[in-house]
């Protein structure tokens, strides 16, 4: 009896560790890839150019880094695309990005001055 509880110990043991060490890396990939993510939007974010752009959203998988959303310029896709690939961790980019309609762009200053003011009823 003492021998099979000595051997369901260790076997035990055994597949706990197994099992521990599966989770780690499953765990770890998945760290990875927000530390990726983290790491393009910073990228993104303090970019004098791109930093207003909130349309961009990030997503990895195992080094692939997808750009999804609208942007208002071709530039700012290939721009956009170009920091990304400078992460380290980061093995591609699948650029998904979008160019604004002119229905999804915000009115500048300038235009909203020329419109007719509204009326309002009293």
């Amino acid at each position: 009896m003492r021998n099979f509880c000595a051997s369901m110990t260790v076997l035990l043991a055994t597949l706990a560790c197994g099992c521990t060490q599966q989770d780690t890396t499953v765990l770890k990939h998945k760290l990875d890839d927000a530390e990726v993510i983290t790491a393009v939007k910073t990228k993104l974010a303090t970019d004098a150019g791109l930093r207003t752009l909130t349309g961009i959203h990030v997503s990895s998988s195992n080094g692939v880094v997808t750009l999804a959303g609208e942007v208002p310029s071709l530039e700012d896709s290939s721009k956009a695309e170009r920091l990304a690939a400078t992460v380290d961790g980061v093995a591609q980019v699948r650029n998904d990005l979008h160019l604004e309609t002119a229905s999804d762009q915000k009115p500048s200053e300038e235009s909203r001055s020329r419109q007719k003011p509204r009326r309002t009823a009293h």
